[in-house]
């Protein structure tokens, strides 16, 4: 029991001084975090505004599209948050005996999810500067690049 207690303590101890800590990771870790909470919950602000109206035409159909729209956005929000946990404790704890290959998964993980994005935003009927409305891919692709960087 206490063998297990001190395995414990240690991997959720921090371990990593302030001056020993990657800047870049950090960075990273909060725009992640920042992330989550904007997608969460101002994210659903605006899907609330789409939500369609009783009196629409065909509208039992439109609830049930918009319904499944907003599940979906919301696994992401899940995806979002234990990308904010597992990023978290790669920074501030031993959790991971491998921090480098978690990082490249997330690396990874963030990079599909720009590129993912900037393909809706190409085959989508086209609104004036997309690109720069609709900046999400820059922010995950930009997430991605810091966490390369920081390995």
């Amino acid at each position: 029991m206490l063998k297990m207690l001190q395995c414990w303590a240690y991997t959720f101890a921090p371990i990593k001084k302030i001056y020993a800590m990657n800047t870049i990771e950090i960075i990273a870790n909060g725009l992640v975090i920042i992330t989550f909470l904007v997608h969460t919950f101002a994210g659903d602000s605006d899907l609330r505004k789409a939500k369609p109206h009783k009196n629409t035409a065909n509208y039992a159909h439109q609830q049930q599209i918009w319904i499944m729209a907003r599940g979906a956005f919301h696994l992401v929000s899940i995806d979002f948050l234990l990308a904010s946990i597992a990023f978290t404790l790669v920074n501030f704890t031993n959790f991971f005996a491998d921090k480098t290959s978690i990082l490249k998964i997330l690396s990874l993980y963030f990079g599909g999810y720009g590129i993912a994005f900037l393909i809706s935003i190409i085959i989508s009927d086209k609104i004036p500067n997309a690109y720069l409305k609709l900046p999400q891919w820059i922010l995950l692709l930009g997430i991605s690049i810091l966490i390369y960087l920081g390995i």
